[in-house]
């Protein structure tokens, strides 16, 4: 009661780390915040490379008219955009937890789960769902021709960093379908009242 909202193995696993040595404590406190620093940079250092290929921007046209190299490069570009904004999201709620005090390591699973979710909504974000292209034209001029823009990478970003938006989109999208292929609920609702009034 003295210490909450902290958690008494909260604050004995962050004394143990503390007492422990090793040259990548200073990325935090727990192991988990240390590997998720780690896989932040190293999306931020693949992201900042990879821009520096002639294959990324001016000679970027869209993904599905590219083949080889070029494409490889370009999907690598947006997983890693992804993967910035998944371990953005992952870190900024992992940090609250440090700083009360109750971070608990069992949820570790999950935040690696919520990662993985990230970069794959990014990447379906940014490469199937033609906002992009749209929302380039609207901002600016970063959407001509033979130009990818910052609108895919943003996109990529944005479907890392909420996953759970992503997953509720196609899964309106996935209902609307479905709404075509059983017909209106209405007239299925109507039908079942029919039914029963019928069998009374």
């Amino acid at each position: 009661r003295i210490i909450s909202p902290a958690k008494p193995s909260a604050i004995l696993l962050m004394d143990r780390e503390r007492r422990k040595k090793g040259m990548f404590k200073f990325l935090g406190a727990v192991p988990f915040i240390r590997r998720m620093m780690l896989a932040a940079m190293i999306s931020l250092a693949l992201f900042v490379l990879i821009s520096l290929s002639s294959d990324i921007g001016e000679k970027a046209v869209d993904l599905f008219e590219m083949s080889g190299m070029t494409l490889l490069l370009n999907e690598l570009f947006l997983l890693t955009a992804a993967g910035l904004g998944a371990s953005f999201n992952a870190l900024f709620k992992a940090n609250r937890y440090i700083v009360n005090g109750t971070f608990d390591p069992k949820y570790e699973t999950s935040y690696w789960i919520r990662f993985v979710l990230g970069i794959l909504a990014g990447l379906l974000l940014a490469t199937l769902v033609p906002i992009g292209e749209q929302l380039g034209k609207e901002i600016g001029e970063g959407a001509k021709a033979g130009h990818m823009g910052f609108e895919k990478p943003l996109l990529a970003m944005l479907g890392g960093f909420s996953a759970n938006v992503v997953y509720q989109l196609f899964s309106r999208l996935i209902a609307g379908v479905a709404s075509v292929v059983k017909g209106d609920v209405q007239e299925q609702t109507d039908a079942k009242i029919q039914s029963v009034k019928n069998q009374a």
